[in-house]
């Protein structure tokens, strides 16, 4: 996941979703520049999942993830890897 924003652009790696008690925390893999850790309330939640299902592209996005998955890890195969992912 790529985090562009005034402060930083980083590339994390999602180390960890979870709930706990009503929030979904969601949690970088250590040894990461930044650890970091996104707590998500159900109206967080809700908001998010409000904008997608109001989005037809985004819907498709979704839809589409196993075929996107699919390419992205044919292609890893024959291309050398993205120069976010080197460390």
């Amino acid at each position: 996941m790529r985090v562009i924003s005034q402060l930083a652009d980083l590339e994390l790696e999602v180390a960890r979703i979870e709930r706990q008690g009503e929030l979904i925390v969601v949690e970088t893999a250590p040894g990461q520049g930044v650890e970091t850790r996104i707590e998500l309330s159900p109206r967080d939640t809700g908001r998010i999942a409000g904008r997608i299902l109001r989005s037809p592209a985004l819907l498709m996005y979704v839809f589409s993830l196993p075929i996107l998955y699919w390419r992205a890890r044919k292609r890893s195969a024959t291309v050398p890897p993205d120069p976010w992912s080197q460390g």
